[in-house]
This record gives structure tokens, C-alpha cells and sequence, in this order.
């Protein structure tokens, strides 16, 4: 599957059978929700793909997912909050192993990852290597080592970093 990665200033395209996993990083305001935005409405245009969108601080994607729950049955609805308990790993793991074709958005991985740094890395590595059309966009504004650790960058088959425009 290609996706038109598609930022305020420019467009390029991406292959994700060259790997399953993009890691977007870069400081608030610098483009990441606009690009996972663009990925969200291609993936909704263009295929017959269900997505997974996990937004911790329930702002960015609140409207995005009201518009999803309207059109049907495209959304498969987690509960971000239940990320900070074992039953949003269980309904996660549930629905990865029942969908063939999925697309899953994260958005500030950080938030995640503190609380659950080991689970996050199993779960990217089984997408990563998974036969299955299952693809995973993973956004954070804090690419330090504790976030994005060794493990995660070895199951990441694209980094875009982006910057704000001085």
C-alpha cells in the first residue's frame, strides 16, 4: 500500500510494503497530527482498511472519530484510558490478531510508553513483523532514548522528523 505523506510544505510518498512502521517526531506545532490527519483520510478514501486511533489527550482526533463512528463500521473503538489498565492491551491484542487489514495511528507515544514501555515495544515489534496488512504510524514530540528506545528503532522502517519553520 502507498500513502502520500503529506505535510503543510510538501508531499512525498511511501511504500509500506518496504516496512510496516513510521515513526513521525518533531515539537508541537511542527506537523505531525497534519500529516497523521492526511494518512487517516487516505487510508478512509482509498481502502477498505479499519483503523485504530489512539489519542491519549482526547483533543487531536476527538472529531475525526466522531466522523468515523458516523460512517460506519471503519473505527475499531479503544478507549485510550484503558491503556493505563491491562484491559486496553487485551481488546488491542484482540482486534490485532481478528483484522487483516488495519491501520493504527498513535499519537504522543510518550504518554504511553512511560507506563507501559515493555508492552509498547512488544506490540510494535508484532506489527513490524506481522504477515498481515497491518500498519502502524507512531507520532511523539519527545524522541528521547527512554522514549523511543533501541527496540522500537529497529522495528521502525521510516523516521520523519520534522521541525518548525524559522
Amino acid at each position: 500500500m502507498k500513502i502520500k505523506i503529506q505535510s503543510r510544505k510538501n508531499e512525498s510518498e511511501y511504500d509500506f510494503t518496504n516496512g510496516n512502521v513510521i515513526l513521525l517526531t518533531g515539537p508541537s506545532g511542527s506537523g505531525k497530527s497534519y500529516i497523521e490527519h492526511s494518512i487517516i483520510k487516505q487510508v478512509l478514501k482509498d481502502s477498505d482498511y479499519k483503523l485504530i486511533i489512539i489519542d491519549c489527550k482526547r483533543v487531536e482526533f476527538a472529531e475525526t472519530k466522531r466522523m468515523l463512528e458516523l460512517s460506519g463500521d471503519r473505527l475499531i473503538d479503544i478507549d485510550e484510558c484503558d491503556f493505563w489498565e491491562k484491559e486496553g492491551w487485551e481488546k488491542l491484542d484482540k482486534e490485532i490478531r481478528n483484522q487483516w487489514k488495519l491501520f493504527i495511528i498513535i499519537d504522543e507515544f510518550s504518554d504511553l510508553v512511560c507506563k507501559w514501555p515493555r508492552e509498547f515495544e512488544s506490540f510494535i515489534e508484532r506489527i513490524a513483523k506481522s504477515e498481515l496488512e497491518q500498519f502502524l504510524v507512531i507520532s511523539t514530540s519527545s524522541p528521547r532514548d527512554d522514549v523511543v528506545t533501541k527496540n522500537v528503532k529497529r522495528n521502525v522502517s521510516k523516521t520523519i522528523k520534522l521541525e518548525i519553520a524559522k
